[in-house]
């Protein structure tokens, strides 16, 4: 099964923490939450997340994208298709990744995606806390996005 590492940041007692993705079928992304123990990885699912944000092109494994608050690595953001669309949302763990809660963040509209969540470095409560891609991504060469973000 393929996977995809899309952020890695350090966790409690400076010890790493990353969130992947993996591709058990052609249009099921799933993602995960992992942190190491000092021993050993320990993988925790999240969530279904769709297929896809570009269907029509051979890159089956564009995600909608999940990232760390570097900051926090129990508030994770995430992209995943939700009727259709991506929406974001925010998951957050007091566990260590054991049981989440979520909200959404922004929801899709037609044509318009939010997928590829990023949560600027050195974040301290400035003008962009979150930013993102908005709009219709087909392929790495058509596309019709702008940087979204919030506060």
């Amino acid at each position: 099964m393929s996977a995809w590492v899309w952020d890695i940041a350090f966790g409690s007692h400076s010890r790493p923490v990353i969130v992947y993705a993996t591709y058990p079928s052609k249009g099921n992304t799933q993602y995960w939450y992992a942190n190491w123990t000092g021993h050993r990885w320990v993988s925790h699912f999240m969530t279904n997340a769709g297929g896809s944000i570009a269907p029509t092109t051979i890159e089956q494994q564009y995600s909608g994208g999940i990232t760390l608050d570097h900051s926090d690595t129990n508030i994770v953001y995430l992209s995943r298709e939700v009727d259709g669309g991506f929406d974001l949302e925010c998951w957050t763990t007091d566990d260590g990744g054991h049981r989440w809660q979520h909200t959404t963040v922004v929801h899709a509209a037609k044509g318009l995606d939010n997928v590829r969540p990023v949560v600027p470095r050195g974040w301290t409560n400035g003008p962009m806390g979150l930013l993102w891609l908005r709009g219709d991504y087909d392929s790495y060469t058509t596309y019709k996005t702008s940087i979204a973000y919030l506060p």
